[in-house]
């Protein structure tokens, strides 16, 4: 979903900032764009993300999309460009919007960087639907109502919690319990305050426990929000998500530290 995502991005560019040069390096170019120069890289031939970066550089485009940071090299080189005025968009590997800080602090860019140019971080998983012909309601028990109290922050706007588990498999969904997948999203904009923080070296936990304190949801919010108006289970969002986190720790810890 992510290249979904990054093209989208590029194609509100065209229609909004008409002119503008966009090109990008991709491993592979999944889908050509008109009106955007495509660059496929080749590790064999000695053109990685790093290099198809600085080789386009002699093109002057205003847009760049790096299709993913593997390396401190490609990393930094990102950062060069956004520092002289590009719009950089690229992917990496994290656990979430926060994480993305300590991510690029593994990879060598300094804390002081990021505030003054990362503008913004969407996170996103692809979750599973729960079969609407197969499957069944059910009360959640005592560590899924710990839950529900930790996700109290996202409240579904279609009315009463209507919690459902994945049925034991019908002909619509192929016997899996499950039909379909919708998309989760987190979506972190670096404000002044977030900036401040990141460059104050205050850890990206804490950031975050503010950040959601304030109304901003992250993903297990949006999964609560799903799982809530039975689009979704919260087996499934464990699956995807990893165990709960309670304000930097494992739900269970959390639990016992009376967090949630």
């Amino acid at each position: 979903g992510k290249t979904t995502t990054l093209y989208a991005g590029l194609r509100w560019i065209q229609e909004t900032q008409p002119g503008r040069s966009i090109q990008t390096i991709e491993d592979p170019v999944e889908a050509a764009i008109p009106g955007i120069v495509q660059t496929q890289i080749n590790d064999a031939a000695g053109m990685g993300f790093l290099e198809g970066t600085r080789s386009l550089m002699r093109t002057f485009p205003r847009v760049i999309l790096i299709g993913e940071i593997r390396d401190k090299e490609t990393a930094q080189q990102a950062f060069t460009l956004a520092m002289t005025g590009h719009l950089v968009l690229a992917t990496l590997h994290t656990g979430g919007t926060l994480k993305t800080v300590d991510r690029l602090g593994d990879l060598g860019v300094s804390r002081h960087l990021i505030a003054e140019y990362l503008r913004g971080v969407y996170a996103q998983r692809l979750i599973r639907q729960v079969c609407p012909h197969c499957s069944t309601p059910y009360r959640l028990d005592e560590d899924q109502l710990a839950m529900q109290r930790y996700g109290a922050l996202y409240h579904h706007p279609h009315g009463n919690d209507d919690f459902r588990r994945e049925g034991p498999g019908c002909n619509d969904c192929g016997q899996a319990g499950y039909r379909g997948r919708v998309l989760l999203t987190e979506l972190l904009v670096v404000d002044p305050a977030t900036a401040d923080a990141i460059e104050g070296g205050i850890a990206s936990r804490k950031i975050a426990e503010t950040r959601r304190a304030e109304g901003d949801p992250n993903l297990w919010d949006r999964a609560f929000g799903l799982a809530r108006a039975g689009t979704t289970t919260l087996d499934e969002a464990t699956r995807v998500l990893g165990p709960l986190p309670a304000y930097g720790r494992t739900f269970s810890r959390g639990r016992e530290d009376g967090l949630v």
